[in-house]
């Protein structure tokens, strides 16, 4: 074991000594940014819920289980703005991007044909078997994109034989056929999350949004996968290439799309857990004191909610 370890430790060393370096520079750059990067992570602390009731309704909700998943995702994100790795940052932040638009449209989709069968909101086992579907219906492509409509046939037949392998009481076969059905014949679910970002505009009432939200989506996008961003850096700065280094313009440029970003999640935290909005006002006060920046987006949320 000891011989194995000492190579990686070694390795290990050196590259923290590059990271240290880059890190050093950032903070001389700018000691506002690095602050920012921190109450990130912070923020999630004072936002999480502690009460253990609301905290079993946030495992049983989209959005929730994003939050719960932003502390690991806030943490490695931050560090990697931090040491130079603003590709990975961005690639992290797209997850986010893409849970936050999940976490409303289809949890819309889901809870409402849940509720007008069971009057009762659905649980997180439910949404994973809807998704797993989901999956499945995707692959057996049971969306018409000539006719633009669910092949409602072929995805009944796919609900029924996993209602009948996962081996449910004879009693809940039917019903659980039926709600699941109706769940994955609707088309909305079929749609590329780019589609997506007017429905969720819609069901948090920020139509006015759905430009900005969508021109954040294709700024994300543009660093999933090789592209031009990757080939200008690597005309400009080819030591990027292999190894992490500091550059001003992906630094600020990270940080806002960062910015934005968590705008987005905490946007659809307020829509889903209103118990929450003193604790997202605070939040929000605080960054405009401190920062001069507003979450935009959470604030319009929050207004609109506040009027019904």
């Amino acid at each position: 074991m000891a011989e194995a370890k000492k190579p990686f430790e070694t390795y290990l060393e050196e590259y923290i000594g590059y990271l240290r370096k880059v890190i050093d520079e950032t903070y001389n750059y700018s000691a506002e940014g690095t602050h920012m990067l921190f109450e990130f992570i912070n923020n999630w602390i004072d936002l999480v819920p502690t009460e253990k009731t609301l905290f079993l309704e946030a495992t049983n909700s989209l959005s929730g289980i994003i939050l719960l998943n932003s502390w690991k995702l806030m943490n490695w994100i931050s560090f990697e703005i931090l040491c130079g790795k603003y590709f990975e940052a961005l690639r992290d932040l797209r997850f986010i991007f893409e849970g936050s638009i999940y976490a409303v449209v289809i949890e819309d989709l889901i809870e409402s044909q849940v509720w007008k069968k069971w009057q009762s909101l659905s649980s997180m086992c439910l949404k994973a078997e809807i998704f797993k579907l989901w999956e499945e219906c995707r692959s057996a492509r049971v969306y018409d994109k000539e006719k633009k409509e669910v092949v409602r046939g072929k995805v009944e037949e796919l609900v029924k034989k996993f209602i009948v392998d996962s081996g449910s009481p004879p009693e809940k076969k039917v019903e659980h056929i039926s709600v699941y059905t109706e769940i994955l014949s609707q088309r909305e679910l079929y749609m590329s999350v780019g589609s997506m970002i007017g429905k969720c505009c819609k069901l948090l009432r920020i139509e006015g949004e759905e430009e900005n939200l969508r021109g954040l989506w294709h700024e994300l996008s543009r660093y999933q996968h090789f592209s031009y961003p990757y080939l200008e850096i690597s005309c400009k700065r080819p030591e990027f290439v292999f190894l992490e280094v500091f550059d001003r313009v992906l630094f600020e440029s990270s940080l806002e799309l960062y910015f934005r970003t968590i705008d987005l999640l905490y946007a659809a935290i307020a829509w889903r857990f209103p118990q929450l909005s003193d604790k997202i006002k605070e939040m929000n006060t605080w960054w405009k004191e401190n920062f001069s920046k507003s979450f935009t987006l959470t604030k319009k949320v929050l207004r609109r909610f506040e009027r019904c």
